[in-house]
């Protein structure tokens, strides 16, 4: 059952909490009053007892008591001045989202509160910032849209455009394995709403199934600018060096190692990673030890799509396998590009950057083979270690030969 905040029908205790809470948020008394004045355990709490004692402490004036009780349930419902909290519609370790109407335009909207505890740590503020900041320089239909942020009293909020839908999320984890089609048309929308945000010098860094919001007309929408950075805050990148930013089943490599010079690929090494998802059913790398699946990300390469479900074609399978390249280098250069090998396969053509035409004559065994990436340590074979220590055990003779001869 949605989570509302009128005092209608609620505890009397709950009451006099959420009015205490309105008052502090419009700055009419401090959280100290606050604290000071509420009911003791021992006697009935209400939001008239709670009033007069705040005048009795000379916390109120015995004027504004009387407004605060003539416009209770106004004062209530907006806890942030010039919205109404409606209900809450989602909740993390973040803090909670709440469906609310913007009172002046009459329009619904979601209103992202920072949980009070994190409020309290400067990084956790800032990021909060950050991300209404970031989300204000970007305008696009396949991003959520920034509409406020401030302060209201201890609360720190962020506004943004209220979307009604489910996240990829949802479905993966209800079993849904997404046909060829239908995954494709997807990862288009949310890779333009990347290209939005690299052509302003923002990369995502959390690309990820919870991050995408599909709505009930089929819009895609990429949410959550909390990760992201600017790739011209020289400070912020110095702040961060070190710090492993994503989400384990879909970061690229860099990310892993806390690379500072991470840029737009790591969003299409993520965008794979949650490609590959849709169409198998499971991450590239499914284990549930967060260790393994980082060790995994930096040293392993995931069995190819098609061979995980025979229904993905082995174009888009390449197409995935040039994304998931450990090295950013031999990922596609941009979106732009992957949007092109894209279009190809909805036109029923091979993908042109994933499968260049030289590599096509020579079929796709070998097409594949070529994309792959150099063989780690743990996978070269056995006789290539026979052969190194071979000729290893040859120059020592050598070198021994030498130095007899020259002792002679």
């Amino acid at each position: 059952m949605a989570e509302t905040l009128r005092l209608d029908g609620t505890d009397p205790r709950e009451q006099e909490e959420k009015l205490g809470r309105a008052l502090v948020t419009r700055g009419l008394i401090t959280t100290d009053e606050f604290h000071r004045c509420r009911t003791p355990p021992n006697k009935p709490p209400g939001p008239r007892q709670f009033l007069e004692r705040l005048v009795r402490s000379g916390c109120l004036a015995e004027s504004q008591k009387k407004r605060v009780w003539a416009e209770m349930d106004s004062i209530t419902e907006q806890v942030i001045p010039g919205y109404r909290m409606l209900e809450l519609i989602g909740q993390g370790a973040m803090g909670k989202v709440f469906r609310a109407e913007q009172v002046s335009m009459g329009r619904e909207v979601a209103i992202k509160i920072l949980h009070p505890r994190l409020a309290k740590r400067r990084d956790f503020l800032e990021r909060h910032k950050r991300e209404a900041q970031m989300a204000a320089r970007l305008s696009h239909p396949n991003l959520i849209n920034a509409i406020d942020v401030g302060q209201a009293g201890e609360i720190h909020y962020f506004v943004m455009e209220l979307v009604d839908g489910h996240t990829l999320r949802d479905e993966l984890d209800a079993g849904h394995v997404y046909d060829e089609q239908e995954a494709i048309n997807v990862i288009i929308k949310v890779a333009k709403a990347l290209e939005h945000a690299h052509e302003r010098g923002l990369v995502h860094r959390d690309v990820k199934p919870a991050n995408v919001v599909v709505m009930e007309d089929g819009t895609v929408k990429l949410a959550d600018l909390g990760m992201a950075q600017d790739t011209e805050d020289a400070e912020l990148v110095k702040s961060e060096r070190g710090q492993r930013i994503g989400t384990p089943y879909y970061m690229a490599p860099e990310q892993i190692e806390a690379q500072r010079d991470i840029d737009g690929r790591a969003d299409l090494y993520g965008l794979g990673a949650m490609l590959y998802h849709m169409v198998t059913g499971r991450p590239p790398f499914p284990s549930k030890k967060v260790q393994k699946v980082l060790d995994d990300h930096l040293n392993r390469r995931p069995e190819p799509a098609h061979k995980v479900n025979e229904d993905v074609s082995k174009d888009l399978s390449a197409v995935i396998n040039k994304l998931l390249q450990k090295q950013p280098q031999r990922r596609y250069g941009s979106v732009a590009d992957l949007l092109t090998d894209l279009y190809d396969l909805l036109a029923g053509l091979p993908p042109s950057i994933a499968l260049p035409k030289s590599k096509k004559r020579r079929g796709r065994d070998e097409e594949e083979e070529e994309e792959r990436e150099p063989p780690t340590l743990d996978e070269l074979p056995a006789s290539y270690w026979a052969i190194v220590v071979g000729l290893g055990v040859v120059l020592l003779l050598s070198l021994a030969m030498n130095v007899l001869q020259w002792q002679r």
